[in-house]
């Protein structure tokens, strides 16, 4: 394939990749449920609108912050959470 060749494909790709990370992004916004992204320690990485509704936080005062730190888990659940990110933490070493 020539230069051309390879900068067309390179180039359909990543308008293919654009288009699938504005659908995930429409649908984690406007998700009728509560979403969080945490990181692998369980650092709140992103939240959706919808934890304003469900929980009154906006979304940017839980950015950055630990889930565990965060006061609406009880410890019951904490204890859910940590078990299964114990679990979950396998895959990322």
């Amino acid at each position: 394939m020539s230069f051309f060749g390879d900068f067309i494909e390179v180039a359909k790709s990543q308008k293919e990749l654009s288009s699938n990370n504005e659908v995930s992004l429409e649908i984690f916004n406007n998700s009728l449920e509560a979403i969080l992204i945490l990181d692998k320690d369980a650092k709140v990485i992103d939240a959706n609108n919808r934890i304003k509704e469900w929980l009154d936080y906006d979304p940017k005062e839980i950015i950055d912050r630990n889930l565990f730190d965060l006061p609406f888990l009880d410890e019951n659940a904490k204890n859910i959470v940590r078990e299964k990110f114990s679990k979950r933490s396998l895959f990322f070493n």
